[in-house]
């Protein structure tokens, strides 16, 4: 089970890079810009828990652990940009308030780097345990403080946000670019489960934290958006 988990987060960081030079190579198409960031962040974010889990020690884990934290806040604001970009709320998307979307992020990296100072972060770190080649981290044994309560449900929100608005949009642009638009906002639901249960244990137990593998789940829904439903080939008549 173990080196399935590992398989699946190289996968995940491989598709997702894949996809964010495919929607750079197409970035004149509304939203695709938006859309390779979001991969670009998610595809790091796979990389960092890929590189914890082949570390040689449990301190080196832990640091590339803690990394995904950032690429975490970077991959929640860069889905609202995306889905207000997607959903034609351009107007949105102003200097200062694409700034204003990072200052929670921004506070909540500088409580986990000075953790150990306040304990705001976490009052107790996720333990790492060895298993054959792998270090995985046990975050059941992790005590949550203020900072990480912030960084999750502002993730939540912003990306249950993001799926309200592409749901919406769904249902008011033609049928002919409905397919489309359910794939990605399915891709932003399952995302919202998978940080969900980061906060509400909802999914069985799993002897390895499974974010990152439901975020691959996401990413091939969003594969299936591009290759059947021509996302970033062609943008909604929003």
């Amino acid at each position: 089970m173990i080196l399935g988990y590992v398989i699946s987060i190289v996968l995940t960081a491989a598709l997702s890079g894949f996809l964010a030079w495919y929607a750079w190579r197409q970035r004149a198409v509304p939203g695709a810009r938006a859309y390779a960031r979001l991969a670009l962040a998610g595809c790091l974010l796979a990389l960092l828990e890929t590189l914890s889990a082949l570390s040689p020690s449990p301190d080196l884990a832990l640091f590339w652990f803690r990394l995904c934290f950032t690429a975490g806040a970077l991959t929640a604001v860069f889905w609202f940009t995306f889905a207000l970009e997607y959903s034609g709320w351009t107007e949105w998307l102003s200097g200062r308030v694409v700034a204003g979307l990072f200052v929670i992020p921004a506070l909540t990296q500088v409580l986990l780097w000075s953790n150990a100072l306040h304990g705001l972060w976490v009052r107790q770190e996720a333990v790492f345990y060895r298993s054959g080649p792998f270090w995985i981290a046990d975050i059941a044994a992790r005590i949550p403080g203020l900072g990480l309560l912030t960084h999750l449900f502002y993730a939540l929100f912003l990306v249950l946000a993001g799926v309200a608005l592409i749901f919406l949009t769904a249902w008011r642009i033609r049928r002919a670019w409905r397919g489309q638009a359910l794939a990605l906002a399915g891709a932003g639901f399952i995302a919202f489960i998978f940080v969900a249960n980061t906060l509400f244990p909802i999914l069985p137990k799993t002897d390895f934290d499974p974010f990152t593998p439901g975020m691959g789940v996401s990413v091939l829904l969003i594969a299936l958006a591009v290759f059947r439903f021509q996302f970033l080939k062609r943008a909604p008549e929003t």
